[in-house]
């Protein structure tokens, strides 16, 4: 009786924007009102709401709905009183999604046979243009053929097409923010002036269904049902004197960029050969459609995603996005991240700022300490932003500090390790851990199971907070955490376990500020990092307070940061630049950042640009080079300044920059996650091109021989580059192989390991890993130098990552040359000798590879290629 009165009260307050006619409930109930399986379209995100408040109360049906969103406060206890059947999004969860899939269509056939009705949408998704497109989907197939006697009662939903609800009017569309537009625009017009939308529900029993044939045939009759009157794409404005309806142009699908005819044989081989054995069709051609002329649908699509992350290393991004033979080919190259994300943009005040003064660190000798201090100064500013969790302000990220807090205060073990991508969780969680008084781990989730279980293991982390979207995500691609279940705090089930009270407590103590933060001691480590793992096992490092408030106040006062900058945050936590420059540098100093989860989709951070208007970026090259390669006439029009390193950035990316956006300045650093990370630096007022700028201001460094006698080597010479000051760690954690420091002239410095120069202006440039050098015929022969000389003739503004790498045999040091093209052995020292190389610098194998390895950050992966030489 409750859940009806909640319908009618539902059906009532829609019905001031809505006129809802339903047509044909009656003849249905003439036969009865049980078992009947509702099959309706998917206009719109409010059709299922307006189906449910007209329904209900007669038919009482379960629906079928995303189980995220049955989760959200106040949502799950209607859920659970109305039945809801709760199901997850292919396109978003993957190919862990399929057991708990086919678990809900059995549940639909075990109600079905009990008497209870259903409404199951067959699309499984909102409708992206006018006509309903079911494609290969098998949903109905598979109910109905555990249930061939059921009653099949087809709907279509006309007059939402072109609403705020629908893809037409926004790519997507999001139900909050659209309701409480509504109930705005329900004050200004006086409740009863709400311009109304005429809504037809029309309801047809089809007794001759054909249960018996294949999903094509079902699916046909189903599309044929809902597409018989196209609707136009028409938008109502929200106030009464704005007019009356409006018809629009209809959206342009977006597509994956490229041409799939330019994907190398190999590939296409392997992809053609997946395909025939997924779908038993005998020949795919390019242009086929995978639902139409393959059959595939959501399920076998997200399996089939799953497969190209796993064959061919490229993380991908929505099921829904692959729709032909093409697209998959596109994908499988790695351009399946390249076309963007449709982007919900933040509110006016993220682009306002309170002053024009240079953003500075806040004062404080703890993490803690200066966030409190920026918390104080700056309660209300908009400081963090993703497009999943929108925009937040300093008292909303205390908030969430305050719920977390008790939750970590409770994990075992002074450790607590963060598996969780760049976004506001992430930085949520970094904040509530050392408030809580335990360490942060930051886990690296893109090295895979052996790395990621070492580092687990090494500290043994009892307590991981993450996402289940995002462990189910990480097992698809091979990285299986079944066995650490119990360690695992899962955000989603943190969240809905927050009790009312204890969000209005939370939300209390941070608007009054009467909270205990401000006394709490954090553990003298801010963070534990791992090194990068390209040559060896990761190892830990641990950063103390010190450590990173000494680094980044070396660095920020060279940044000239501004309050109208602002950043845009793709480097991930786990990075060290990525912890200190994404993350700690905008919540100490008051620079407001937008994150993005995936560094790789390029399109999609162009477009962030764009919509956040951000300024500046810190970024490897092999991401900017990709992000400049995606991105459309204007979309980097407010970016200033780019800080690149991790890598070596080439001659070919600051030709790029200056000829396609002479605007935007690239200044190329140099950091050790051992130092916190920034080494050295170019800033805004000293900028050698070629260089990796001036050491930092509490850096002492030192260039000595190699040759043994450590010797300080002349002014343009290479030495091995030797540091020592107050952001430098104090050692690896857990670790009994040999010291990264050395003593020299009786002090101790960290050996860094990397060969530079040091010109009479002070400038450093990279010369190169010692890792990385190779002693033939006595000479030390610089693995990097080659590949520099190689990329400027084989590398192009077009390629996305690294096309070629260089590595020798540890038995005969002979050099060989990692390529993804099609290069000549004897051209390719041509190209040496002209640039002035040696004949012990000569290429003596090609080898060819379908992609160069990379790690998480960017970096080429030395030890993947290492292991390809020597097995």
């Amino acid at each position: 009786m409750m859940y009806r009165l909640i319908f009618i009260l539902i059906r009532w307050t829609l019905s001031l924007r809505y006129r809802v006619r339903v047509h044909g409930l009656s003849k249905i109930l003439e036969k009865g009102s049980e078992g009947i399986l509702i099959l309706p379209n998917h206009p719109a995100l409010i059709d299922p709401i307006l189906l449910m408040a007209h329904l209900y109360e007669r038919l009482q049906p379960r629906p079928l709905a995303d189980e995220i969103q049955m989760k959200r406060p106040v949502i799950r206890h209607i859920a659970k009183g109305i039945h809801v059947l709760p199901i997850p999004d292919v396109g978003k969860v993957g190919g862990s999604a399929q057991t708990a899939v086919h678990q809900a269509l059995n549940e639909i056939g075990q109600a079905l046979h009990e008497g209870s009705n259903v409404l199951l949408y067959p699309a499984g998704h909102l409708k992206s243009t006018a006509e309903e497109q079911l494609g290969g989907n098998s949903a109905v197939q598979t109910v109905l053929k555990s249930q061939p006697g059921t009653r099949v009662v087809l709907v279509t939903t006309h007059g939402l097409w072109g609403s705020r609800f629908s893809k037409a009017f926004h790519p997507a569309p999001q139900v909050m923010p659209v309701l409480w537009r509504g109930f705005v625009g329900l004050a200004f017009n006086l409740v009863f002036f709400f311009p109304r939308r005429n809504i037809n529900i029309e309801m047809v029993e089809v007794d001759d269904f054909p249960v018996e044939g294949d999903r094509i045939e079902q699916n046909s009759l189903m599309e044929n049902f809902y597409n018989q009157s196209i609707e136009r794409n028409t938008y109502l404005p929200w106030l009464w004197w704005q007019g009356g309806a409006q018809v629009r142009e209809e959206p342009q699908r977006n597509r994956i960029s490229g041409n799939p005819e330019d994907v190398s044989p190999a590939t296409r081989d392997v992809v053609i050969a997946k395909l025939q054995a997924m779908t038993d069709h005998s020949g795919p051609q390019i242009g086929h459609k995978l639902d139409h002329d393959l059959g595939m649908d959501s399920l076998t699509r997200a399996e089939l995603l799953l497969w190209i992350e796993q064959e061919f290393g490229f993380p991908q991004g929505n099921a829904n996005s692959l729709e032909s033979v093409g697209d998959v080919l596109l994908a499988a190259s790695g351009q399946g991240g390249s076309s963007a994300a449709h982007l919900v943009p933040p509110p006016p005040t993220w682009f306002t700022s309170d002053s024009s003064n240079t953003l500075e660190i806040q004062e404080g000798n703890t993490i803690t300490g200066v966030f409190l201090s920026a918390v104080r100064k700056w309660p209300d500013r908009l400081i963090v932003a993703d497009q999943s969790s929108g925009t937040r302000t300093y008292r909303d990220l205390l908030i969430g500090i305050l719920l977390l807090n008790n939750v970590i205060r409770r994990i075992p073990g002074p450790y607590a390790g963060i598996l969780l991508p760049a976004g506001v969780p992430a930085t949520t969680v970094y904040l509530a851990t050392i408030f809580a008084g335990k360490v942060p781990v930051l886990l690296n989730f893109t090295v895979g199971q052996r790395n990621l279980h070492h580092a687990i293991n090494l500290l043994d982390i009892r307590g991981i907070i993450s996402a289940q979207a995002m462990v189910n995500r990480l097992a698809d691609q091979g990285t299986d955490l079944s066995h650490m279940s119990n360690r695992m705090y899962y955000l989603e089930t943190l969240a809905g376990n927050m009790k009312r009270l204890d969000k209005a407590i939370a939300w209390f103590r941070a608007r009054t500020g009467l909270h205990n933060l401000t006394g709490r001691q954090p553990a003298s480590t801010a963070a534990v990092l791992f090194t990068s793992g390209s040559e060896s096992l990761p190892k830990a490092v641990p950063l103390s307070h010190q450590n990173l408030l000494t680094n980044l106040r070396d660095t920020i006062p060279s940044m000239q940061l501004t309050a109208d900058d602002r950043l845009l945050g793709i480097l991930p936590p786990f990075h060290s630049f990525g912890l200190t420059g994404t993350v700690l540098l905008p919540l100490l100093t008051g620079l407001p950042v937008a994150y993005h989860p995936n560094p790789t989709e390029s399109a999609t951070l162009s477009s962030m640009v764009k919509t956040y208007a951000t300024t500046l970026m810190f970024s490897t090259p092999t991401f900017l080079k990709n992000i400049l390669r995606a991105a459309e006439d204007g979309q980097l029009d407010t970016l200033r300044w780019v800080f690149t390193g991790a890598e070596k950035c080439p001659e070919t990316l600051f030709r790029q920059v200056s000829q396609s956006l002479p605007h935007l300045t690239v200044l190329e650093g140099y950091g050790i996650t051992e130092c916190s990370p920034v080494v050295a630096m170019n800033t805004a007022k000293n900028n050698k091109h070629g260089s990796i700028g001036r050491p930092v201001r509490s850096l002492d460094h030192v260039l000595v021989s190699t040759e043994g006698d450590a010797k300080t080597v002349p002014v343009g010479s290479p030495g091995m580059l030797l540091l020592r000051g107050p952001s430098i760690m104090d050692g690896y954690l857990a670790f009994d192989g040999e010291t990264p420091f050395v003593t020299w002239k009786g002090q101790d410095w960290y050996k860094t390991g990397d060969l530079v120069t040091e010109d009479p202006d002070g400038f450093l440039t990279f010369v190169g890993r010692m890792k990385r050098f190779v002693k033939i015929g006595g000479e030390m022969i610089s693995l990097p130098a080659i590949e520099s000389v190689l990329e400027e003739h084989y590398v192009t503004e077009e390629d996305e990552g690294p096309v070629l790498a260089v590595g020798a045999n540890d038995n005969t040091s002979e050099l060989i040359l990692f390529t993804i093209g099609n290069i000549d052995r004897n051209e390719v020292n041509n190209h040496l000798r002209d640039a002035g190389l040696s004949a012990l610098h000569n290429i003596r194998r090609v080898t060819q590879l379908e992609t160069i390895p990379i790690l998480g950050t960017g970096k080429t992966d030395y030890r993947a290629l290492k292991a390809m030489i020597d097995p």
